[in-house]
């Protein structure tokens, strides 16, 4: 689902992005559980897309040249229909979002998968069989000193602080520890 949207996506910005903001480029953005597509360029009207209701917004071509070209070589259909492509793709709960201002447009697809994947296996049952290293790592070190900070997690496993912030919630949200106490005076306890 991301790739065939972020396609789409992409060319959307390639297309209707504003070729006059000097020194501007698209920025492809991917993280974990989405892909973010700026564009320079807000809407051609002015308008927020945020504000508007998508089966309303006319299509206007701010580049017909390279609308046309992208067209002729099958990248993209005529009728302007990229953004309703692009929401028929996913299901209600996880819809992309639209943002824009003067300058930029901002397409934020989710990764369908996410949530899949970035659970550890072997948390539902209750087993170890798979757990992720990095999950690995976070329960070792929370087991040889309870009281350990993010920032000393980060020294002693070699993940990123985000990587640190991610795997918690993760261990929280699905049982597997908890915080007991304040975040400054508390400590970690492994539930499961």
């Amino acid at each position: 689902m991301l790739c065939l949207n972020g396609y789409v996506a992409i060319t959307n910005a390639l297309v209707h992005r504003d070729y006059m903001i000097q020194g501007s480029e698209i920025h492809v953005d991917m993280y974990d559980d989405r892909l973010e597509i700026v564009s320079p360029g807000g809407m051609p009207d002015g308008k927020r897309i945020q504000d508007l209701n998508i089966d309303d917004i006319p299509s206007i071509r701010r580049n017909p040249i390279i609308c046309d070209l992208f067209s002729r070589l099958k990248f993209m259909e005529r009728r302007g229909s990229g953004l309703r492509k692009i929401i028929d793709q996913y299901p209600e709960d996880a819809a992309p979002s639209f943002r824009s201002t003067e300058q930029s447009f901002v397409v934020i697809l989710k990764n369908l998968n996410y949530d899949i994947f970035s659970m550890p296996s072997g948390i539902e049952n209750g087993t170890d069989d798979g757990i992720e290293k990095n999950t690995e790592k976070i329960l070792s070190a929370i087991l040889a000193d309870p009281k350990i900070t993010q920032k000393q997690m980060m020294a002693e496993t070699g993940l990123s602080l985000r990587t640190i912030g991610r795997e918690l919630k993760t261990l929280r949200d699905t049982g597997v520890i908890r915080r007991v106490g304040s975040d400054r005076a508390g400590y970690w306890e492994i539930v499961k």
